[in-house]
C-alpha cells in the first residue's frame, strides 16, 4: 500500500460583480482570460493577499495547516478551495470554522470589489458528494493497495482461474463500468469502508467519496496482478466517534507504535488494504458464479 496526503477541503464561495455574459467554469490562470473585469481583479487580490489569509486561517487552530488553495470562477461567482493539514482529526470541522475566518476577513479587507460571502461550502470541495474534480485529484488520503496472486493460490484458496478472473474483470470493470458512465469503476469498495468508518468512528456520508475507488486487473502469465486507487479516504484517529469506546478500541488495533507513518496515513492503508481483499474476494466470487448461492446461503 501506498498514500498521499491531498488534505482536507472546503470551497467558499464569494459573488463579485453581476453576472456579465455566460462563462465557462475556469480556475487558475484560465480564471484571466475568460471572466469579467471584476472578478479578474478580484482574484488578482485574493492571490497577492495569500499570505494574510492563510495567517487568519492557521489562526483557528494550533492543528491547521493550509497546504494548497485553488480559485475556480463562473459568471460572477468565485471560489476559494482550502486544501488542509488537520494533524490527527479528520479536520471537516476545522477547516469549516477556517473557511468561515478566511471568508470574513476577505470580505472585510477587500472592499474595493464589494464581496459578498455566499457561503463557506460552495461544493467545489465536493464534501460527501461524488465529483469528477476529487475522483482525478483526490481528497484526504489517496491511497493505492496492489497484489500479485499466485495462479495456485487462485485455484486453492479462490475455487477459480487467474483468466476467469480477469475475464470478469473486463467486463465489469471495463465495459460495464464505461457504459454506466460510473465515477469509480471497481466491484464493492463501499461495503467495505462503511464496515470500517463505522467500526472505527469515522464520518459514514465520507463512503461517498470513497465509492470512488477504481479497480484494475491484468495477467501476468498463469498469475493476476490486482490493484486499487482510492482517491478520497477521509479518517482521523481522534474527534468525532473515534473517542467512543468500541470505536476507538478498533482503532487501536490497526495502529502500530513502530511505524514512521502518520497514524491517519496508517488508518488510510489498513483501509486501502481491506478493499483490496473485498475486490478480490467478490471478483473470485463472480468469476466462480457462487455470488448467488452465496447470498442464498447466507440470507444476506
Amino acid at each position: 500500500t501506498t498514500s498521499e496526503h491531498h488534505g482536507m477541503t472546503r470551497s467558499i464561495a464569494f459573488q463579485v460583480a453581476p453576472v456579465d455574459d455566460a462563462q465557462s467554469n475556469k480556475s487558475g490562470a484560465d480564471v484571466h482570460e475568460n471572466s469579467p473585469d471584476g472578478v479578474r481583479s478580484f482574484v488578482d487580490e485574493i492571490q497577492n493577499k495569500q499570505a494574510d489569509w492563510r495567517q487568519i486561517a492557521e489562526e483557528t487552530s494550533s492543528h491547521l495547516r493550509i497546504m494548497s488553495h485553488d480559485i475556480d470562477a463562473r459568471d460572477s461567482y468565485v471560489f476559494l478551495t482550502l486544501s488542509c493539514d488537520t494533524d490527527e482529526a479528520m479536520g471537516m470541522n476545522m477547516v469549516t470554522i477556517a473557511a468561515q475566518a478566511v471568508g470574513n476577513w476577505i470580505v472585510e479587507n477587500m472592499k474595493d470589489h464589494s464581496p459578498r460571502l455566499v457561503t463557506i461550502a460552495g461544493n467545489v470541495d465536493s464534501d460527501k458528494k461524488p465529483s469528477k474534480r476529487t475522483h482525478d485529484r483526490g481528497r484526504g488520503y489517496e491511497v493505492t493497495a496492489e497484489v500479485l496472486l499466485p495462479g495456485d493460490l487462485i485455484a486453492s484458496a479462490l475455487k477459480t482461474t487467474a483468466e476467469d478472473m480477469f475475464a470478469v474483470a473486463d467486463a465489469k470493470l471495463n465495459a460495464g463500468s464505461d457504459i454506466a458512465g460510473a465515477l469509480g469503476a471497481n466491484l464493492h469498495a463501499a461495503n467495505i469502508i462503511a464496515a470500517l468508518y463505522l467500526a472505527t468512528g469515522q464520518d459514514a456520508a465520507h463512503v461517498v467519496e470513497g465509492s470512488l475507488a477504481d479497480t484494475t486487473v491484468s495477467l501476468s502469465g498463469d498469475d493476476l496482478v490486482v490493484s486499487t486507487r482510492l482517491p478520497a479516504i477521509l479518517v482521523g484517529v481522534c474527534g468525532g466517534g473515534t473517542a467512543l469506546p468500541a470505536q476507538h478500541q478498533c482503532l487501536q488495533m490497526l495502529l502500530k507504535e513502530e511505524t514512521a507513518l502518520h497514524p491517519c496515513r496508517q488508518v488510510a492503508e489498513c483501509v486501502g488494504a481491506a478493499v483490496l481483499a473485498g475486490e478480490i474476494s467478490l471478483l473470485a466470487a463472480q468469476a466462480s458464479h457462487t455470488l448467488a448461492s452465496a447470498h442464498k446461503k447466507h440470507a444476506r
